[in-house]
């Protein structure tokens, strides 16, 4: 819930925006949207009254109802009450706020001619057709809502009054003196030398030193904290590609000598283009293969025919190339049948097979090769460990298969991290035929295949717990190294107080050395300097004489110290009006949205549902 509420906070909250009530196509007018005096019926007429005059309930429910709507994502099915109470009490605040700054602007008597008024209306693109304003569906869009021209005229020009007072309120332009201060210390550059300090400096073996009782004493306070599912300990014996991967060399020498030698990879194979005829009758193929045969090889050549195109020895040919022998240029099959038709074909050009360059082969060589010799020991090592498998001890199987042979520490059901990530592993761990009556069997495993990774394992479950709290034996040396981790955060957290201190009383620090000169600027990015680190300097007051130091905390086991020495500011400040007037905007409007509020009198109906 908490985060639906702040999601909705930055986005879809109306904001307190004072500008023309008239919204749309202008239509809601005051009159629309606010009724006046007393009745009995308030509660259904209006959801808030201010200083007596109604707040239409039927124009709230509408723009609550659409902003629900829109946002309908975040909302779900509907059923968030609490969001969609929000949502509504926001749209009356802004109902209210509007209100109360047109009556404020309205207050003023400012002045709008009949012309600025005539100009709003003929800018507004409701009116236009093809591009223009148009006076006849300005008319008729008047009337369909019930309007005349002359209260159309009186609502706008009420509500142009509102905008000009506000759009002089809050939308001016000037730059106090402050604000060029404040340009001043946004585009300044600040000197200074930094040291970087860790906690790997704190080695005070006698202030890290954690007694056995301490230990003890954690663990018993904080057993909950050691609850553990059921779990295995395994002695394993594995052929494991990836593994495998990671020892395999290709050497220079080796691709060189592949390359020499021509094997495949190396070649560029012979190449022949074909051109074909096609006959729908064996009796007219016939007839034009007796005619070609009779011509000499040049004249046979010229002879037009459709090209089939080049094709590779290597590669897999068209059924009709499979089933002719051509080696001379000129050359023609005799007449072929296939599916119906009949075809002769003629051999164009032969391309003999070249060396690829050594530069361009050698790549693919060398990963040629190296693939080779991993899918060559992994078979070997598979052949080995089938012919291990069915030894008594995992010992014999991993001395007979020259495998290494492996302990794991404890591993548990849906595992993520050890040998049991592995579904096929984990099933055989914790099976009946490994763990009964809550202790292992000692039985080996046969081969158990991980398909997903080319491995192969044998295992032997060597101990299992129940899940429960783990001893305090189990637990002690990572207690001991939580409690020294601990520790250590604490005495850096103070080594680098006082090393702060030593700093600004004496300008010198034990260990310290500031060898890194920086010019640091408000939006710096560097790898030198922690961001954080960035802000600290430019909230640091340069000293009047000498220099200012400082320190950030970069988490618990990093800190960078600082020497701040000079500043330089730059020849002219900048206009910062445009980057600072959001933020303006929006303080004086909650100013006076505070201001009106606190002048009037608002009444919210019990029924509301806010």
């Amino acid at each position: 819930m908490m985060e639906k509420i702040r999601t909705a906070a930055n986005s879809i909250i109306v904001k307190i925006i004072f500008s023309i009530i008239i919204l749309a196509f202008i239509f809601t007018g005051v009159g629309g949207f606010l009724g006046f005096g007393s009745s009995a019926k308030d509660e259904q007429v209006y959801i808030a009254k201010v200083d007596g005059e109604g707040i239409s309930r039927n124009t709230f429910e509408k723009q609550a109802q659409e902003l629900i709507q829109k946002n309908s994502h975040l909302i779900g099915d509907g059923s968030d009450d609490s969001f969609v109470k929000m949502i509504r009490a926001s749209v009356l605040s802004n109902q209210i706020d509007n209100y109360l700054a047109y009556k404020f602007a309205d207050s003023l008597n400012a002045n709008i001619s009949d012309e600025q008024v005539k100009m709003e209306i003929r800018k507004q693109p409701v009116f236009f057709e093809n591009g223009r304003f148009n006076n006849q569906r300005y008319l008729q869009l008047l009337a369909a809502n019930g309007y005349t021209p002359d209260t159309y005229a009186d609502g706008l020009r009420s509500a142009i009054k509102q905008q000009q007072v506000m759009d002089a309120l809050f939308l001016t332009d000037f730059v106090l003196p402050t604000d060029s201060d404040i340009s001043l210390l946004d585009n300044q550059t600040r000197a200074i030398y930094l040291a970087n300090y860790s906690i790997d400096n704190i080695n005070d073996n006698d202030a890290l030193a954690v007694s056995d009782d301490e230990i003890k004493n954690y663990y018993d306070t904080n057993k909950q904290e050691f609850y553990h599912d059921k779990r295995v300990k395994m002695k394993f014996v594995t052929n494991f590609l990836p593994a495998i991967k990671q020892d395999i060399q290709v050497l220079p020498s080796e691709v060189e000598k592949y390359h020499a030698d021509s094997k495949d990879g190396t070649m560029i194979p012979e190449k022949r283009l074909y051109s074909v005829l096609s006959f729908t009758s064996l009796d007219a193929a016939q007839k034009e293969y007796n005619l070609m045969s009779k011509m000499q090889g040049k004249q046979r050549s010229s002879t037009k025919m459709d090209s089939l195109g080049w094709f590779a020895l290597d590669e897999k040919l068209p059924e009709l190339l499979t089933k002719i022998k051509l080696d001379t240029i000129g050359s023609i099959s005799k007449p072929l049948e296939q599916d119906g038709d009949f075809y002769i074909i003629r051999l164009d050009q032969i391309e003999k097979a070249k060396k690829l360059p050594f530069e361009y082969a050698k790549a693919s060589i060398h990963d040629l090769l190296y693939q080779q010799k991993i899918d060559k020991k992994y078979r070997e090592q598979q052949t080995a460990l089938e012919k291990a498998a069915k030894l008594p001890t995992l010992d014999e199987i991993a001395k007979k298969s020259g495998l290494p042979l492996y302990d794991s520490d404890w591993t548990y059901e849906k595992e993520n991290f050890s040998v049991g990530r592995y579904p096929e592993i984990n099933d055989v761990a914790f099976s009946d035929e490994m763990i009964k009556d809550g202790k292992p069997t000692g039985k080996i495993s046969d081969i158990i295949n991980i398909a997903q990774y080319d491995g192969s394992y044998i295992i032997q479950v060597t101990d299992y717990q129940d899940a429960g709290i783990s001893t305090f034996e189990d637990v002690k040396d990572s207690i001991k190294a939580k409690l020294i981790a601990e520790k250590k955060k604490q005495i850096f957290s103070q080594k680098v107080a006082t090393l702060l201190a030593q700093l600004k009383q004496t300008g010198v620090a034990d260990g310290l050395s500031f060898a890194q000169k920086m010019s640091v600027t408000q939006n710096l990015v560097d790898d030198r300097i922690n961001e954080k680190t960035v802000k600290d300097v430019f909230a640091t007051i340069p000293a009047v004489e000498g220099n200012s130091y400082g320190v950030t905390l970069i988490g618990d086991d990093k800190a960078q110290f600082f020497v701040l020495t000079g500043v330089t500011y730059p020849e002219k400040a900048d206009d910062l009006s445009e980057k600072i007037k959001p933020e303006m905007l929006i303080l004086n409007r909650n100013s006076l949205a505070k201001d009106l509020r606190s002048k009037a009198e608002i009444k919210i109906m019990p029924n509301a549902n806010l």
